[in-house]
């Protein structure tokens, strides 16, 4: 697979600085690499186009819901990013860039249950600096509902959370703004307080409708 790759590898040639949840994926001979849908083949944007469709049925309440033809979009532009373990598709992420404010906006973001550990959200949200430092967006930008563990998980890899909004529909809920400034972006690949549970099912998965609409 020919990635843009943000690869976790051993043998201390990855130029990235190793948290200690690092070297525990090293030990344990964990691969992850994240793709774009620019970079991958057909068949594999097709099997990522069910998963996201997968998850989105399954978890509403976190990602929120759009339509199939945001996935594709947004997969044609290169907005869609896939996370790999050891070659299993295991998540995913949605991204879209705010041109008039130069932010990175999180669209969704979404790991597989059997797959929740705090590195696949990671390192999704790793290899969107980099995007977001090539753009030249000054923040990344993710709007999160209070009631979802997934707050936990911005807060461990160094978003800072700053005002918030009530959300729409049914069941009003209070969403938080969640950011990363640009000058604090390469911290992400180093930040992961050791107290963290790494069995935790906080993979950075997040109410995403109210942040797609509200551009």
């Amino acid at each position: 697979m020919n990635a843009e790759t943000n690869t976790i590898s051993c043998g201390g040639k990855n130029s990235d600085a190793f948290s200690a949840s690092d070297q525990i994926l090293c030990e344990t001979g964990l691969d992850i690499k994240i793709a774009s849908t620019f970079e991958l083949k057909t068949q594999k944007i097709a099997e990522l186009r069910k998963l996201w469709i997968q998850g989105v049925e399954r978890d509403t309440n976190a990602v929120g819901w759009l339509p199939t033809s945001v996935f594709d979009s947004r997969a044609q532009t290169g907005e869609v990013t896939a996370c790999y373990r050891n070659e299993d598709l295991v998540g995913w992420l949605v991204r879209g860039e705010s041109r008039a404010r130069k932010v990175m906006k999180i669209y969704q973001i979404w790991v597989r249950p059997d797959a929740r550990i705090i590195e696949h959200g990671k390192a999704l949200v790793r290899n969107l600096s980099k995007k977001t430092s090539e753009s030249r967006c000054h923040m990344m930008e993710a709007w999160v509902a209070e009631d979802l563990a997934a707050n936990l998980f911005w807060k461990a890899i160094g978003f800072q959370r700053t005002v918030w909004r009530w959300g729409r529909g049914q069941s009003l809920r209070k969403i938080f703004r969640w950011v990363k400034m640009a000058e604090d972006l390469a911290e992400v690949s180093a930040i992961l307080p050791p107290t963290f549970p790494a069995n935790s099912n906080y993979c950075g998965e997040f109410f995403s409708l109210e942040n797609y609409v509200h551009k």
